[in-house]
């Protein structure tokens, strides 16, 4: 009898164990931000809402995810996924640099880059394009890790140019150095320039000198995820699309409407 226990136990302990015997591993995605609205806004004790928080937070309801919400500049956001500690970027622009460590959705959004600069300024220099802003003293504010579109990486390179720009962390930084006369412009997305504008009732006189760039922007997936799931987060997103749920979201807190095929605001034909 004793032989035939050890036998058995020994068997037992031997045999592979069944994949319901424990709990599975849950589907945790990290995510950053920091508040640029409308795209992220602030609540105290509470993760940040916004059009891009609410749009991350049914993408994870929707792939049975939870979402976790760092708050961390764009730069560090990206130095973290190359590391793999953060798994999804939400507004970023598709490049070749970009794809090395990062898969991406469909568009989310469609928006206008554009050069704003102290109206004071505007009559003083003539810049009618990127490529002229080296040949002037202009101290123009970017975001630090911000990809502008592939015209601003090409020119980026050259010194001339480059000298002109003044890396800023957090939005509100590049506000703030405006408005104490550090900066005299700023590349930025155009619809956080209006909300900018309308919260200050224009404190500081600004005049959009120019559009750069239009490239559409989306949801930037490290590679460190495996395809099948950037995959399966990509047919969630377009399925929101799809249902109206995206579109919807998107004209409650940008105001104009969206147009499906673009994410942007539509344009009319005649």
């Amino acid at each position: 009898m004793r032989l035939l226990f050890v036998l058995l136990a020994a068997l037992c302990a031997s045999a592979p164990a069944s994949a319901e015997s424990g709990p599975r591993d849950p589907c945790v995605l990290t995510t950053r931000w920091n508040p640029l609205p409308p795209y992220w806004v602030a609540r105290e004790g509470q993760p940040p809402t916004g059009y891009l928080a609410e749009l991350l937070a049914e993408l994870g309801r929707r792939t049975g995810c939870e979402m976790r919400f760092r708050e961390m500049n764009w730069a560090r956001g990206v130095a973290e996924m190359r590391a793999g500690r953060v798994d999804l970027i939400a507004g970023d622009v598709q490049s070749p640099e970009r794809d090395r460590f990062a898969r991406f959705t469909r568009p989310i959004n469609a928006t206008r880059n554009v050069l704003l600069l102290r109206a004071e300024l505007v009559a003083t220099v003539d810049v009618g394009d990127l490529s002229a802003l080296a040949a002037t003293e202009l101290r123009i504010g970017i975001q630090a890790g911000a990809n502008y579109g592939p015209e601003y990486v090409a020119l980026a390179r050259d010194p001339a140019f480059a000298a002109r720009l003044r890396p800023i962390l957090e939005p509100k930084s590049g506000w703030q150095m405006l408005e104490s006369d550090r900066l005299d412009g700023l590349f930025i997305d155009e619809l956080s320039a209006l909300n900018y504008q309308a919260d200050t009732s224009g404190r500081v006189p600004l005049k959009q000198v120019f559009i750069f760039s239009d490239e559409p922007s989306r949801v930037m997936v490290g590679r460190h995820l495996d395809a099948e799931k950037a995959e399966a987060l990509d047919r969630a997103i377009d399925a929101m699309v799809s249902d109206g749920w995206l579109p919807r979201l998107r004209e409650a807190w940008i105001p104009c409407p969206t147009d499906p095929s673009t994410m942007g605001c539509r344009i009319d034909q005649p």
